[in-house]
């Protein structure tokens, strides 16, 4: 088992693929499996299908247990089914990865020695880097061959960082999280004022931006650029989160209102910060993720759609019984077509999201009602 600061942890990896995604989940495996350690074990879940020639390739190693679910579970459903895992229920860590990911070496122990030194943490999470826009100075790093014969990365997160830091954009990153007050990141319209500014500000010559979505908020890229070593967040992207066991215990499962996709790591991570845990990045621990380019061929009105119908369940969650959850969403989603028509001044455009938006918050609501039934 890694023995961390004096102490011995088993250390769950959960990792869920579907049949048009093996190829990307074996070569995520594979860098995964460069850097293990005994103690710490891959939980892998084909969600909505069965693959001999996969299992038998998986379960012939001591580290990984293979699972089928015939049936689609959603991410949230699927997630669900390995945190019941024998292994899992006897893990003092466990950590959600996605199955587009390139592992540095030291990954695992780098977030869990973090996660484990931090007062009342709930869930932690890397500094997620784009794999699509990876620097040329780390390919260096690949071309190792991996257990299963492909080309992997074999690089350590120090590495990535220094690279990375060395010329910090927005693109390079995929995820480093969401602004701390998860009011203002998911149901405050001043995001979308914050946009708004940011052109009489280019146009001022100064690069200002205060957006809830941290990748792009100047402060904290100057932050992380500085060497700060962690900061506060509402939500750890659910493609690198890490928590204690007992945290299940406390809060409860993922939320499976939200299959197939969509915000079931947002609502973990809140119910954390209700429950009065903290949640964090830590600046040293970095994950390459995008290797799987499907998710970016998304048709962007039916994405908006999804992400309304999410928002909807969301609301539902947190201010059932405080505030109005319905007016909210529609103030929400009209602001936002405003801003969007704002800055594209493109009519038909702004018709087809308020269209989709409104048919995702039909469908959240629909979500809602079968539940409560």
């Amino acid at each position: 088992m890694p023995i961390i600061r004096g102490k011995k942890y088993k250390i769950s990896v959960l990792i869920l693929t579907m049949e048009s995604e093996i190829e990307s989940t074996i070569v995520a495996i594979e860098t995964l499996i460069e850097g293990i350690e005994d103690g710490v074990t891959i939980s892998v879940l084909l969600n909505g299908g069965t693959n001999p020639q996969l299992k038998e390739l998986l379960s012939g190693n001591k580290y990984i247990n293979y699972y089928e679910s015939k049936r689609n579970l959603g991410v949230a459903g699927g997630r669900n089914f390995l945190l019941r895992t024998p292994e899992s229920r006897c893990s003092d860590i466990i950590m959600f990865l996605d199955n587009d990911v390139v592992c540095p070496l030291d990954y695992v122990r780098s977030l869990a020695a973090f996660l484990i030194t931090q007062e009342n943490v709930g869930i932690a999470g890397a500094m997620v880097a784009n794999v699509r826009y990876i620097p040329y100075d780390l390919l260096q790093y690949f071309g190792h061959n991996g257990m299963f014969g492909n080309k992997i990365f074999k690089v350590k997160c120090k590495e990535v960082r220094k690279v990375i830091l060395s010329d910090l954009k927005p693109e390079d990153f995929f995820h480093i999280g969401m602004y701390s007050d998860y009011y203002t990141s998911y149901f405050s319209v001043r995001p979308q004022i914050y946009g708004l500014l940011s052109l009489p500000f280019r146009l001022m010559g100064w690069n200002r931006s205060f957006s809830p979505v941290l990748k792009f908020n100047t402060k904290y890229l100057r932050m992380i650029k500085e060497g700060v070593q962690k900061y506060l967040v509402s939500n750890v992207v659910g493609c690198s989160q890490a928590f204690r066991r007992e945290l299940i215990e406390r809060i409860g499962y993922l939320n499976e209102m939200f299959n197939p996709y969509g915000f079931e790591d947002v609502d973990f991570c809140i119910r954390a910060l209700r429950a009065g845990y903290k949640n964090y990045i830590d600046t040293s621990t970095w994950l390459l993720h995008g290797t799987d380019s499907r998710s970016s061929q998304r048709n962007p009105n039916m994405q908006y759609e999804n992400q309304f119908r999410c928002l909807t369940i969301l609301a539902k969650n947190i201010f059932d019984k405080s505030i109005k959850y319905k007016p909210l969403i529609l103030k929400l989603l009209l602001f936002n077509s405003f801003a969007y028509l704002f800055s594209s001044r493109s009519f038909v455009q702004t018709y087809w999201r308020l269209k989709a938006g409104f048919k995702g918050i039909s469908s959240g609501l629909k979500c809602i009602k079968t539940d409560v039934n």
